[in-house]
């Protein structure tokens, strides 16, 4: 009996994944269950302007950030500039039952070093930063069917636990071709290992706790394009007007997946290794900015995915090599600016400091239901202060938004992000004069 039971307590855990649906709307204790499917909760480009602007930011210069979304923005540099981003994520998430759980992560959002090679037409940045990023954790409360061996009373408890994610490292630059116009070039490896838990846990102490561990690690090269060109004086003198877009080409990645599964007395009874490839879809940016002067400025950008057309030789959650689950991700942003006092250096801290707000829609490319998809709504600001050396910028930003729906098999998840960025800015690679 003890035998038959132990090898039930592993059917069940092996067929964990087919209650991935009941089990989303049962909340989660260490980030969105959301973060589960695919290959994790897609994180935006890293760009201080840009977050408090509603995420986007794609037509503005360079001159203050060196930013890779659109690498065509680094000939604008003027200065050497090395920006790092921490983050704070508050999260509440509910079910259709009325379960609420509320959780709290932090991070590293990512940094940038870009200096100019020709001051004002030629620039290049390195970057690290997030790509996808996975953590969960689902607690459900199951009853066997009964069975020869079996008890309809037998109870367990099923866990789904992950963490991990995706991360890119992009070089990139920016060269002005003419006065109006500039183009540029990224190049980016995107690697990460992506873990995933399930275990059941039993009341029957007949029975023992069972776990199978997935262990995804992912790695490849890919590129982007981008292009910026504006003009001045469009309504009124002094203002100017731009537009950039970007392109990142289809990224195959080369994954190896390991897969253990045992109790948790004798772990590793099984493993196995398992070799395939994923490949990430093309994406498409696009975004205006309007400058009127030195004060103001207004922006409006769209971001688009076809991850509808995501393969992989893999499955993973809400995907498989038969069919996909996933969705194109899509996302629509606005955002304004306000400097007080222009560039006068001479006024009070309060005049030269810029605040920033905007809003942002965005339907996700996972979902735990096929019929349902799941959209983000979002409001943003931020505040960028200045400090005691020239250039060097404080940016604080704050996001606050609702995330999916609390029925039927979904979670609604409402939340609020705090960012600190630090933007140096120094002169480099000067050649001093002779005296």
């Amino acid at each position: 009996m003890i035998r038959l039971r132990s090898l039930a307590a592993i059917a069940v855990v092996l067929a964990l994944p087919c209650l991935t649906l009941a089990a989303a709307a049962q909340g989660t204790d260490q980030g969105s269950v959301y973060s589960r499917f695919g290959l994790g909760e897609r994180s935006l480009p890293f760009s201080p302007i840009g977050a408090a602007m509603g995420g986007g930011g794609f037509g503005l210069g360079g001159t203050s950030y060196a930013s890779l979304a659109n690498p065509a923005a680094l000939a604008d540099l003027s200065l050497t500039r090395a920006l790092v981003g921490f983050r704070l994520d508050l999260l509440e998430s509910s079910d259709a039952t009325g379960a609420v759980s509320q959780q709290t992560t932090g991070a590293l959002t990512g940094f940038s070093f870009g200096f100019p090679l020709y001051e004002g037409r030629w620039g290049v940045a390195v970057a690290l930063t997030p790509y996808t990023r996975s953590g969960y954790g689902v607690q459900l409360d199951r009853t066997f069917d009964a069975g020869q061996g079996i008890l309809a009373s037998d109870r367990y408890t099923a866990f789904f636990e992950g963490n991990g994610g995706l991360d890119r490292v992009s070089i990139g630059t920016g060269y002005r071709v003419h006065p109006n116009v500039s183009i540029g070039l990224r190049g980016d490896f995107t690697f990460g290992i992506i873990e995933d838990v399930q275990r059941a846990l039993f009341v029957d102490p007949h029975y023992e706790e069972v776990r199978v561990a997935t262990a995804t690690r992912l790695r490849g090269l890919g590129a982007g394009f981008g292009i910026r060109a504006g003009t001045a004086s469009v309504f009124r003198d002094g203002d100017y007007l731009s537009v950039g877009a970007f392109v990142d080409t289809p990224t195959r990645l080369d994954a190896e997946r390991i897969v253990t599964s045992g109790s948790s007395f004798e772990p590793d009874t099984l493993g196995t290794s398992m070799e395939g490839t994923a490949d990430l879809p093309v994406a498409t940016g696009l975004g205006f900015a309007y400058q009127a002067g030195t004060r103001f400025a207004l922006v409006a950008d769209a971001l688009y995915e076809p991850w509808s057309r995501f393969e992989s030789s893999l499955a993973f959650p809400g995907h498989s090599s038969a069919a996909s689950g996933m969705k194109d991700r899509s996302r629509v942003s606005g955002g304004v600016e306000f400097y007080p006092a222009g560039r006068d250096l001479l006024a009070s801290l309060l005049k030269r400091t810029a605040y920033r707000l905007g809003a942002f829609v965005e339907q996700g490319y996972v979902t735990p239901d096929p019929d349902q998809t799941i959209r983000t709504l979002g409001l943003t600001a931020g505040l960028s202060f200045p400090t005691l050396f020239p250039g060097t910028r404080v940016d604080i930003n704050v996001e606050a938004g609702k995330r999916g729906t609390a029925s039927g098999l979904l979670v609604e998840d409402r939340y609020l992000k705090f960012g600190v960025n630090v933007n140096f800015a120094d002169r480099w690679f000067v050649r001093r004069p002779l005296n």
